[in-house]
């Protein structure tokens, strides 16, 4: 759990308040249950799964990302981009865009209206490993007989 590396850290405070030791409060914490579609990490016929298709912002974007990054293994993300930004969607779209054109894997990006701005991002830096589909299923079928790692980010109403 990528927790566990801040967890010296974030422990002294609960310590002096609650006099609970460092180890009684990793065991808590290993005991906690990911929430569902929330940077979920799955095992589905030997392929890992990270599972972040409940909702977005360009930080939680970020850090799945990292979370992606933290594997070596051939790597893939499934996104339809970060949905409901109002009149921001252009903007946001765009850096999820860049965010992706930096990072070291193929990207699959399901069609809607804010896949022109996350292409033009990736256009900017010069990342052409993306590919666009129509819906969710068809992508996933390829990821899941193609790659180790994916990384399911966002909005996707039919996981």
């Amino acid at each position: 759990m990528f927790f566990l590396l801040q967890l010296p850290n974030s422990t002294n405070g609960v310590n002096k308040v609650k006099k609970l030791s460092f180890k009684k409060i990793e065991n808590r914490l290993l005991g906690l249950k990911p929430v569902s579609n929330r940077l979920e990490i799955k095992k589905v016929n030997n392929k890992i799964i990270i599972d972040d298709s409940f909702n977005s912002n360009i930080k939680g974007f970020e850090n799945a990302i990292e979370v992606l990054m933290s594997y070596k293994a051939n790597k893939v993300v499934i996104t339809p981009g970060i949905m409901e930004c109002g009149k921001k969607a252009s903007e946001i779209n765009y850096k999820v865009g860049v965010l992706l054109g930096k990072a070291n894997c193929d990207i699959f990006i399901i069609k809607n209206m804010n896949s022109k701005y996350i292409i033009k991002g990736l256009i900017d830096c010069n990342n052409d490993r993306y590919k666009v589909y129509d819906y969710f299923k068809d992508c996933y079928d390829i990821a899941i007989n193609n790659y180790d790692v994916i990384l399911i980010e966002n909005d996707i109403s039919d996981v």
